[in-house]
C-alpha cells in the first residue's frame, strides 16, 4: 500500500469519531479514504467531490445518477476538473439506504456549495434498488449527464 492511501485511511478513521452530521460520518468512514477529507480527490486514485458537481446537481436525473453511481459502482474513463481517471468506484450497495440518501445529501450541500440543492431520501435509494445498473450503465448515464 502507497503512504497516501495509508495515511487517507488513518485520516479517515481518525475521523470518524468527529462526524458532526450523519451524512459527514458516512463520508468519514467510506468515502474519504480515496476522495480526501473534504473531498479534493486523490490524483490518480479517485476525483474530486469538491466542487465539481455543478453541472451532475443541475441535471432532473442527478438524483438518479449519483444513487445509481453508490449502489453499483462505475468503471470507465472520465475527465474531471481537466484531470482524466480510469478507475473503479467500488459499489455501495451494502450500506443502508438511509446512509446512502445522508452522505449523497452531505456531497451534495456541503462540499459542493453554490450548487444546486439535492436532498436525497433514503426512499429514493430503495427505488433505485429496485431497478439494479450495472457499473458500466452507470458510466452511460454520467456521460449522457455531462454531454461526454
Amino acid at each position: 500500500m502507497k503512504p497516501h492511501y495509508l495515511l487517507s485511511l488513518l485520516a479517515a478513521l481518525a475521523a470518524g469519531a468527529h462526524a458532526g452530521s450523519p451524512g459527514e460520518a458516512v463520508y468519514q468512514s467510506t468515502c474519504m479514504a480515496c476522495h480526501g477529507e473534504r473531498g479534493t480527490g486523490i490524483p490518480g486514485l479517485a476525483p474530486p467531490l469538491a466542487g465539481s458537481l455543478g453541472r451532475q446537481l443541475a441535471a432532473p436525473q442527478a438524483r438518479d445518477y449519483l444513487t445509481h453511481l453508490l449502489l453499483a459502482g462505475m468503471s470507465g474513463r472520465i475527465r474531471v476538473d481537466g484531470q482524466v481517471y480510469n478507475g473503479i468506484m467500488p459499489p455501495q450497495a451494502a450500506m443502508k439506504d438511509a446512509d446512502l440518501a445522508a452522505v449523497m445529501t452531505y456531497v451534495a450541500a456541503e462540499l459542493n456549495p453554490g450548487a444546486p440543492a439535492l436532498v436525497v431520501e433514503a426512499n429514493d435509494v430503495a427505488k433505485a434498488r429496485g431497478t439494479p445498473m450495472k457499473p458500466s450503465q452507470v458510466h452511460g448515464l454520467r456521460q449522457k449527464l455531462m454531454g461526454e
